[in-house]
């Protein structure tokens, strides 16, 4: 009985964990700070199923020089546990026509349409922003993939 109490709290989590925020459209996928990574890596494995849809999220700002294309790379994202150290970025590229890019480290809340970038042999995507927004209050800078841990406890 403690399994299913334990298994029907995590899908209701699942469940609304991503939920609209308070005054946000409808149509936008908030993606809260609790279910970042589960979030995060479903849109990158599952493409198909979010492009052309507009997300929201919160992270740190970086920018920095494209040295094959010109111009400047730019990123949304939070750290996260890695394969390969205790510290791996997880977020998205982000394009930003007429948005004047914050400075690095900035908290941003980045509201944009989830896009496919063009040629290439896999689906590579991005985030073409329609709002990003320097935030005073800072989230977690770091998110763990375990959004379930207080489920965990109920045997």
């Amino acid at each position: 009985m403690r399994k299913l109490v334990a298994l029907l709290t995590a899908v209701v989590l699942v469940l609304t964990g991503c939920s609209a925020a308070a005054g946000a459209d409808d149509d936008v996928l908030v993606i809260n700070e609790r279910f970042f990574v589960s979030r995060i890596n479903d849109i990158h494995m599952n493409p198909q199923s979010y492009l052309g849809r507009t997300i929201m999220y919160e992270g740190m700002f970086a920018s920095f020089p494209d040295m094959i294309n010109g111009g400047y790379i730019h990123i949304g994202y939070r750290y996260t546990e890695g394969c390969c150290g205790p510290y791996e970025p997880l977020g998205f590229g982000l394009t930003l026509e007429d948005i004047e890019p914050p400075a690095n480290d900035s908290w941003v809340q980045i509201v944009g349409v989830v896009e496919a970038l063009p040629n290439r042999a896999h689906t590579v995507l991005r985030i073409n922003v329609t709002s990003l927004t320097e935030l005073d209050e800072r989230g977690e800078e770091f998110v763990s993939g375990w959004a379930f841990q207080d489920v965990a406890q109920v045997q």
